[in-house]
């Protein structure tokens, strides 16, 4: 009736409102019927009153607002009742809200869209009864994805679907947009991980939507949320979530740090920032308790250690490339890189060469054309002594070791290591600028580090290891011709 008779009756009736409201009222009451039949035929209504048709397409705002008042209080209640409430009920107010948005989407202000992605939150939050993304879930990601990026409502948006991944993943996390701190999830409840999985690629797609000012507004809390979401690999390594979340983290990071190097924001913030995202890959590359990691076949193994070094070509080749306003950071990140390349003797080979890549890749940037917020000069001079210190410090070793070992062979790890070295070494080339210490009457050519090195792989020649030989023959040759004499 109050549909069919929408226009006269608000016309005739003095109270239409008042009977608006309890009618809502009453839809509330039913929505927590014990009879699951009688609580998704009240939700039901919802939609029946709030989609537009030509007999109530003329809507005013009170009754708008008053709807929607209602339909949260609703959605509360239920909340308040948990898991009592049947699923059924749940997946019905879904199913109403995606079509009252679907189809009234353009009468919703900020202010409806945020009392929207709050009444989202218990259907979210409820628990799913497989370990897969449940019909309701679906329905929330579907509103999700539909949902408009204008400045007033994208830093909510964000927000939200980050409220909703911190829960999923049993992280408490308080937003720095409003100081809202949600209940958090258990940590060991797996079940709600397919749908973080979704929600991650959600959150990648509304980050990337925003302009770069409102992309630095959630910067920081989205690097905090994903970078958690990567530790599930050490609690849930089944989960493609990390795998997801690794993903996202980078590219997040990719298109972040440009937006925050051309913002205002204060050095202090910035570096709080940079600071976020530096601890987020150590912990996730260094993590030291790996009882959580199956035993898996050599080709996995060699796709995870792929993964690491993808978040330290990260570090070296988007981050350090960048950190011209945060000098406080460079060290920091270097040592990343160098506690890398120290996993070589930890059975993390490919992560330890990827990450003495990383470095000499760093020792030869200088000279490299400067962007605006680049100092590849400032970091090429940090690096070389760093890394010629470590060249130093393996080569002592292996000479050691090559001693003590008489004729046994060398462990593989070392060797591989003290291979990899000398190979970065016989490669690289450095700018005349760069140099930790001058050598007297010796020119400033680009190969003038393996001259200072000189002494230590004199005394690598008596080893019987056939792979180190051509390499050192390599290199005798590369310092030969330094000193001009080839």
């Amino acid at each position: 009736m109050f549909k069919s008779f929408f226009a006269p009756l608000r016309k005739m009736l003095s109270a239409f409102e008042d009977a608006w409201k309890k009618l809502f009222e009453e839809i509330k009451l039913s929505s927590v019927n014990q009879s699951t039949e009688v609580s998704v035929a009240a939700i039901k209504q919802i939609s029946e009153l709030l989609v537009p048709t030509p007999e109530n397409n003329d809507f005013p705002r009170s009754l708008w607002e008053s709807s929607w008042l209602a339909i949260e209080k609703t959605a509360n209640t239920l909340a308040e009742h948990g898991i009592s409430v049947h699923h059924h009920t749940l997946e019905a107010l879904g199913h109403v809200l995606s079509e009252v948005f679907t189809s009234a989407h353009s009468s919703f202000n900020t202010d409806d869209l945020r009392r929207l992605l709050r009444i989202l939150r218990p259907l979210a939050f409820y628990p799913p009864s497989t370990e897969e993304v449940s019909p309701i879930q679906n329905m929330v990601i579907g509103i999700l994805k539909e949902m408009p990026t204008e400045d007033d409502i994208y830093p909510y948006l964000c927000t939200e679907t980050l409220n909703y991944i911190s829960f999923c993943i049993g992280c408490s996390y308080k937003n720095t947009l409003t100081n809202e701190e949600l209940p958090k999830g258990n940590k060991q409840n797996k079940s709600y991980l397919p749908f973080a999985n979704q929600l991650v690629t959600v959150t990648l797609d509304i980050f990337s939507k925003g302009t770069p000012a409102m992309r630095t507004t959630v910067f920081e809390d989205t690097a905090k949320v994903v970078g958690s979401a990567m530790m599930t690999k050490f609690s849930h390594y089944q989960s493609p979530l990390w795998i997801t979340s690794v993903n996202a983290f980078i590219n997040v990071t990719k298109m972040g740090l440009p937006d925050l190097n051309l913002s205002d924001i204060s050095d202090v913030k910035a570096n709080v920032i940079w600071t976020e995202l530096a601890d987020s890959i150590q912990a996730f590359v260094f993590h030291e308790d790996r009882r959580g990691i199956p035993r898996t076949s050599p080709d996995i193994v060699k796709r995870d250690e792929n993964i690491d070094i993808t978040l330290c070509d990260l570090v070296a080749k988007d981050m350090l490339a960048s950190a011209a306003k945060v000098p406080l950071m460079h060290e920091r990140l270097i040592d990343i890189l160098m506690d890398g390349a120290k996993l070589a003797t930890n059975n993390r080979e490919l992560v330890a060469e990827g990450c003495y890549k990383d470095l000499f890749y760093l020792c030869s940037i200088a000279g490299k054309s400067e962007g605006q917020f680049s100092c590849y000069m400032k970091i090429a001079k940090i690096v070389v002594p760093i890394v010629m210190n470590r060249c130093r410090e393996c080569l002592t070793k292996f000479i050691q070791d090559d001693k003590k070992q008489g004729g046994m062979p060398i462990a593989r790890a070392r060797l591989a290591e003290m291979s990899f070295i000398l190979g970065q070494l016989l490669a690289l080339e450095l700018h005349p600028s760069v140099d930790e210490e001058k050598i007297p009457n010796v020119a400033t050519g680009k190969k003038r580090h393996i001259l200072k090195l000189f002494p230590l792989l004199c005394d690598c020649i008596t080893t019987k290891e056939s792979e180190i030989k051509p390499l050192l023959q390599d290199i005798f040759h590369a310092a030969a011709k330094e000193l001009g004499l080839e």
